[in-house]
């Protein structure tokens, strides 16, 4: 295929510099660049299939298929469209994928924006009109590089919450502390299997290292290596390791919760065992409601996690997913993927599909101002805690470290090992896996 005739100034020219989304008046028009050769562009979109037509669930399936024949009915004209390729959403096999010249846009993890960025993979979006201004703090960062580059642009977010039963705990806790003297008085009155608070020790760092970041700790340095193990850090590390022991070893939650990721936690709560938990921000909506009797599930609300006493507030970390263009070092195609990745997420489309997968919108002002999340208090508790939204590091070293971490958590609260020790042996995995790398 050949579209050399069409440029970057052509593209901007058309689409109108500055707009967040591609509405109908600022429709690129390739069709007079096309029309020299006849070929169609077909945008070859990889996605995985819980973010495509294909999910089994059927409002995801109408949300994206929606999305994807507004694009195609604006820009069948231009020659135009988007074709959806449902893949693994192994980050493997996405890079495969574009080396191997088999897609021209993605959806991927926020970690990877940068450094498929800085491999060549992804096309700068701001070239094409993109902007996010409109987008939660937390997400420029990630989205953008210094020189105002955007590597791709962030859909949908989420935060953990402290979820509580209302009819158990009438006011809940802001801080640390807060907690802990509830767990005690609802152990005090009622004892037997029945706990204030349960908390996740598989995934036990999602939790708890925006906290650690709050009490003014850091993880790596602008390079990339780790510097969570330094003497200062380390003395922010036994505060918030202690908190996560005391709660296990002083019988304050479940002893399970040291084996048990989120969701396996949640039949405690389900029985009427526990009357709080810490979960993702849709729990409500795949936990809570599925799994309670509606006059049950309207017992239940939701406030931002309780953060350490030793902090101003908390710092609430916030992942998710983004959609970018490749480099495929054609102009055109670069051009119609960006217009793809700018379309599929602008407002509407972000909204949609954001609703219909139980997802937070990277955009503030859809929480705030879309009905059907505007009405929503578990959406207006995430708005308030992404308010303080808080990132992990995308380097290399981050997963190893978020597993050594949660390791070290594990074997210090089932008494297996004391704190130092287990921070000691977290510290010296942690060296391993960067001298690998």
């Amino acid at each position: 295929m050949s579209n050399k005739g069409f440029s970057r100034r052509d593209f901007l020219k058309t689409i109108g510099i500055g707009s967040a989304g591609l509405a109908a008046s600022n429709l690129v028009n390739l069709s007079r660049v096309l029309a020299q050769s006849g070929d169609e562009i077909v945008v070859r979109y990889l996605t995985p299939s819980w973010a495509s037509t294909t999910d089994r669930r059927r409002e995801r399936q109408v949300a994206f298929r929606g999305v994807i024949d507004s694009f195609n009915s604006q820009f069948a004209e231009q020659g135009v469209r988007v074709e959806e390729i449902v893949g693994d959403g192994n980050p493997l096999t996405a890079t495969q994928e574009i080396e191997a010249g088999n897609v021209d846009a993605l959806w991927f993890n926020h970690g990877e924006f940068q450094s498929r960025y800085n491999a060549g993979q992804l096309v700068d979006l701001s070239q094409y009109g993109s902007e996010i201004g409109d987008f939660f703090g937390f997400a420029d960062g990630v989205m953008s590089n210094s020189d105002g580059a955007i590597a791709a642009t962030w859909h949908n977010t989420d935060t953990p919450l402290y979820y509580y039963d209302t009819t158990k705990i009438e006011t809940p806790p802001t801080t640390w502390s807060e907690l802990i003297s509830i767990c005690q008085e609802i152990r005090a009155s009622e004892g037997g299997n029945q706990y204030g608070y349960v908390t996740p020790y598989v995934g036990w760092f999602q939790m708890n290292f925006g906290m650690y970041a709050a009490l003014g700790g850091t993880l790596v340095d602008d390079m990339g290596a780790p510097i969570a193990f330094t003497p200062e850090n380390l003395e922010i590390w036994k505060v918030v390791f202690e908190h996560a022991v005391s709660l296990v070893q002083d019988d304050l939650i479940p002893a399970s919760a040291i084996g048990q990721a989120q969701a396996q936690m949640m039949p405690d709560v389900f029985a009427g065992n526990v009357y709080s938990f810490s979960g993702n921000s849709n729990f409500h909506i795949r936990e809570l409601q599925p799994n309670l009797p509606p006059e049950e599930y309207e017992n239940w609300s939701a406030v931002p996690l309780p953060y350490p006493d030793g902090a101003d507030g908390g710092l609430y970390v916030a992942g998710g997913w983004g959609i970018g263009a490749v480099d495929t070092g054609d102009e055109a195609r670069n051009a119609a993927a960006a217009a793809w990745a700018i379309h599929a997420t602008n407002t509407n489309a972000m909204a949609t599909t954001c609703l219909a997968g139980g997802w937070i919108p990277t955009r503030p002002t859809i929480l705030s101002e879309d009905p059907f999340y505007a009405d929503d208090a578990f959406a207006q508790t995430t708005l308030q805690a992404l308010e303080s939204g808080w990132v992990v590091p995308t380097a290399d070293i981050f997963t190893p470290m978020w597993q050594a971490f949660d390791v070290a958590v594990q074997r210090a609260a089932s008494g297996e090992v004391a704190i130092d020790e287990a921070l000691t042996e977290a510290e010296a995995e942690v060296t391993r896996e960067f001298e690998a790398m």
